[in-house]
């Protein structure tokens, strides 16, 4: 079982002003979230290098008409492995002047998140690896506790 899904993500993000803008579809938000990146920059040939799984960060204005990368293209790139993609400064989808990531992300059932362009993403960043991580403790000991009172049931049926 994972520490958290994206479901559970969607809900962390909104309490820190964050929205779901596409992908909100049951597969998609059920995703494992097991970590978070936030590339300095996209590049194609390094989006690999993206552990599968994570949360990943960006800002919009790395999507600008001299981008290696287009958001759309980053959404489908990310789309087979990533949990989901939040942007900040992301317009909604119906002042938005490219629906492409949108209908990508609905289209892939891949999570596409906005945050305010006032948020602080470094901050936003650290507090959901430290949220990811203790909710991985916390599900390794809940397990090893599951499995230590399997072991003594069994313990005293063969008694």
């Amino acid at each position: 079982m994972p520490a958290m899904v994206v479901r559970e993500f969607a809900e962390w993000l909104s309490e820190r002003g964050g929205r779901l803008v596409a992908g909100a579809t049951p597969p998609a938000l059920d995703r494992s979230v097991e970590g978070v990146a936030r590339p300095r920059r996209f590049i194609p040939r390094e989006l690999d290098a993206l552990d599968a799984h994570d949360v990943v960060f960006a800002t919009a204005d790395a999507f600008t008409d001299e981008a290696v990368i287009s958001l759309d293209a980053l959404v489908s790139n990310l789309a087979e492995n990533g949990a989901a993609l939040v942007v900040s400064g992301l317009p909604p989808r119906e002042t938005a002047k490219d629906l492409a990531p949108y209908a990508t992300a609905d289209a892939l059932a891949f999570p596409l998140f906005a945050l305010p362009s006032g948020v602080d993403a470094g901050t936003l960043l650290r507090q959901l690896a430290d949220a990811v991580a203790t909710r991985q403790v916390v599900a390794e000991r809940e397990s090893r506790e599951a499995q230590a009172a399997v072991a003594r049931a069994r313990r005293q049926d063969d008694a």
